[in-house]
């Protein structure tokens, strides 16, 4: 025997799934929200009809419908923008932290800062978007290897392993692998191979026994 649901939340559930966005099916709401296919579809038979206006057909809403998601999927983007840019200023912070800490020294020799990075045009579109540039003048070997180091553990250990049908699946794996995985679970060798949630409860611990 299925479990009752409250009346308030059926009608959410259903208005989610009259109003997905683009490439989102029913069946992935149903499983977002814990409930059987079959039975969000007797709840969408069972509801009320979506309020229409005079003459205003079933392709007239749909379009409604997918201009709401498009909506959705661009105020995500954004909000991932300014998130991003943030968490890049966190990571060169913690990185540059960790690199002063070292005792080995980088080979300057082998930093390659192209002069296309360092071009008038290219700073105003980064700055344009609303980002930080993760380097600054010519010849500075140090500015922007561990953005490029960043860059490319993400695409070997996020981007190139699957595909997403939308724009806001990817912003959600986006953010799930730098504010969950990276931010807190990842070991990185910058510190001796212990997450950043171990490296700064040491850290903590050394401040506070040193004090006493």
């Amino acid at each position: 025997m299925s479990k009752p649901y409250p009346r308030e939340f059926r009608d959410d559930v259903v208005r989610v799934a009259r109003e997905r966005g683009p490439g989102v099916s029913l069946a992935q709401v149903a499983r977002d929200f814990g409930v059987a296919k079959s039975v969000l579809h007797r709840w969408m038979r069972e509801a009320e009809p979506p309020n229409t206006g005079p003459g205003e057909g079933v392709e007239l809403v749909q379009a409604r419908q997918r201009i709401r998601g498009l909506e959705q999927a661009n105020e995500v983007l954004r909000l991932l923008k300014r998130y991003i840019a943030r968490e890049v200023y966190y990571l060169l912070r913690n990185q540059q932290r960790a690199v002063n800490q070292a005792s080995s020294t980088l080979d300057k020799q082998k930093c390659v800062h192209g002069t296309q990075f360092t071009s008038w045009v290219f700073g105003e579109k980064i700055r344009s978007a609303g980002l930080l540039p993760s380097f600054g003048t010519g010849g500075d070997g140090l500015d922007n290897t561990m953005m490029e180091s960043f860059w490319s553990s993400m695409q070997i250990e996020l981007l190139n392993r699957q595909r997403w049908k939308t724009r806001v699946e990817l912003a959600n794996a986006t953010f799930d692998y730098i504010e969950i995985f990276h931010n807190r679970q990842r070991r990185h060798s910058a510190l001796g191979y212990l997450t950043p949630i171990e490296y700064e409860l040491r850290s903590n611990q050394n401040t506070i026994t040193a004090a006493s």
